[in-house]
């Protein structure tokens, strides 16, 4: 009698775990999308793309969305059509709870914005992508113009990281420095509230140009930038201060180990 508990027990849990999940499995497939849930994150400063944009998209990619099964919707399809927006970098398509559908959307982030010496523009993002100009982008960014060469096969999707075959080739690429120089201000906090714009003078030489003081810092060149900022930081902090911010029309920090300030 006992052991035919057991296997009755057994018998039971095996029946258990076959249809339980089964049916589990069939109640999956009939929850309905009751709401679709836009989530943009990558810029806390702005925003390259907004819900309703997104929502546009979704919804030309998938017609049937509310009032379906959530099983039914393809997701993959929606994030390859969402992933085609030049300032989305990820898109995550999943099924929550309570028959919603979750659109979580990262977008990309400029660390700068490129007005060429023919004044054509395009954005740079943290990773060193080309990103087309935006006016619905409200936040405020660093800006690079002056001497910088129209790039002919300039494109959206274009990375401006110097590769290895570039510097083999003799070939200076001057976005490279300009982004070099960009995410190092951007990183930092001090310089992201000192500095407003690069200014090319030639393909090796920049000038800064401060948000307070009446003078242009001469940067020269991209190396030792570094040092070049600590320099020029210790003067902010310990000299000018003093000395006063707009008794200088010229602040040269390209030489090494030196600080030469003109007076105005």
């Amino acid at each position: 009698m006992k052991k035919f508990r057991i296997i009755s027990g057994w018998l039971a849990i095996m029946a258990y775990l076959l249809f339980v999940p089964g049916f589990m499995w069939e109640s999956y497939r009939e929850v309905i999308c009751e709401e679709v849930d836009v989530r943009i994150s990558g810029d806390p400063g702005g925003s390259f793309v907004n819900q309703d944009e997104i929502m546009e998209i979704v919804r030309n990619g998938n017609g049937k969305l509310l009032g379906y099964p959530l099983f039914s919707i393809n997701t993959r399809e929606i994030e390859e059509k969402v992933n085609l927006q030049p300032f989305v970098k990820n898109t995550n398509i999943f099924r929550a709870a309570g028959g919603r559908l979750i659109v979580g959307v990262e977008q990309r982030v400029p660390v700068l914005r490129i007005i060429d010496k023919n004044r054509e523009d395009y954005y740079i993002d943290r990773e060193g992508i080309v990103l087309p100009v935006s006016y619905s982008y409200t936040s405020h960014i660093l800006v690079a113009s002056g001497n910088i060469p129209r790039i002919p096969d300039i494109r959206t999707g274009l990375s401006v990281i110097e590769r290895e075959d570039d510097s083999n080739n003799g070939n200076h690429n001057v976005l490279n420095d300009l982004f070099i120089l960009a995410s190092y201000i951007g990183n930092d906090s001090f310089w992201r509230s000192q500095i407003v714009q690069l200014y090319v003078v030639d393909e090796n030489e920049f000038e800064l140009i401060p948000r307070v003081g009446a003078h242009i810092i001469k940067f020269g060149g991209i190396s030792d930038y570094e040092l070049k900022f600590r320099k020029l930081r210790a003067l902010y902090e310990y000299g000018l201060p003093h000395k006063g911010w707009n008794n200088y029309e010229v602040i040269n920090i390209k030489y090494s180990n030196q600080v030469i300030c003109t007076r105005r």
